[in-house]
């Protein structure tokens, strides 16, 4: 039977932008672009997983892409592009992030924005938009936990005009996507058993870790062409097992990985230790 690892968690964020004047008054510095990130559900990379953050950390930048057009948007048409693989920054002087060297504002002839993005910066040379939405030819996951990072990109924030209001924040909401699987193992032991029982090692053999990825707008955003057959150490140390469930990991990160069909191929080796002997 098929295997499928699926991802379906979300992250919020806010974005602000407007069109660039070199020459601005008062009025047009209320338009000055900005990005807030009032909500996130969960870390941006693996080696954070130990605590749960609620909003976007702010040593983290992103990168936006976004289109002007007159009428309701239909696709990502090529020489349309208003802002083009911007990377943002959190500048603390509008507390929110924005590009350090050029600012940007609303357009005022009545011209629509829409907006893309996707974060970490890590694929800002492999990634680019097309009408199917973000795409990236090839990308892999590090087989090191410590090295991995979540990899996310946002729905289309479509035919803006004006900043809006988002949780308190003023902007263009732009909802973050997780692309990868993200897995953990916790490990327990029954209440009969008395006997120590004491996990020495967890390693997952033969995941594919490189695809390309293709958001698909007004689709399903899938993975293609994965290959690839790695090993992830997952944990290699000595931890006893209690009865209640605990996190089994290497400096307290999770598993990423690429989503796929998986074969027999794909393995979970235990060992552990009971009563002196070893069992995998």
């Amino acid at each position: 039977m098929k295997r499928i690892l699926l991802v379906a968690t979300m992250a919020s964020v806010a974005l602000a932008s407007c069109v660039k004047d070199e020459s601005v008054d008062l009025t047009q510095q209320a338009k000055k672009l900005s990005f807030e990130t009032p909500v996130m559900s969960t870390q941006t990379r693996a080696t954070n997983f130990g605590e749960i953050e609620t909003t976007y950390p702010k040593t983290e930048n992103f990168v936006v892409y976004a289109v002007r057009h007159t009428d309701n948007f239909t696709t990502w048409t090529a020489g349309t592009a208003f802002m083009s693989n911007v990377e943002v920054i959190y500048k603390t002087d509008v507390n929110g992030w924005g590009n350090s060297t050029t600012d940007y504002y609303w357009p005022e002839d009545g011209d629509k924005l829409t907006f893309g993005a996707f974060a970490p910066t890590d694929v800002k040379n492999e990634a680019f938009y097309t009408d199917k939405g973000l795409q990236l030819s090839s990308f892999t996951v590090p087989a090191t936990l410590a090295t991995q990072y979540d990899l996310m990109y946002s729905d289309l924030a479509k035919d803006k005009t004006a900043n809006e209001t988002n949780g308190g924040y003023i902007g263009v909401p732009i909802n973050f996507n997780h692309a990868l699987s993200s897995v953990e193992f916790k490990i327990a032991k029954s209440s009969e058993l008395k006997e120590t029982a004491t996990l020495t090692k967890i390693e997952v053999v033969g995941l594919a870790n490189t695809g390309a990825f293709d958001q698909n707008i007004g689709g399903t955003a899938q993975w293609t062409g994965t290959s690839g057959s790695v090993t992830y150490d997952v944990f290699t140390g000595s931890q006893d097992f209690t009865t209640s469930p605990t996190r089994a990991h290497n400096d307290e990160a999770d598993m990423l990985l690429l989503p796929q069909t998986l074969t027999n191929a794909a393995i979970v080796n235990i060992t552990h230790t009971l009563n002196g002997q070893t069992y995998k």
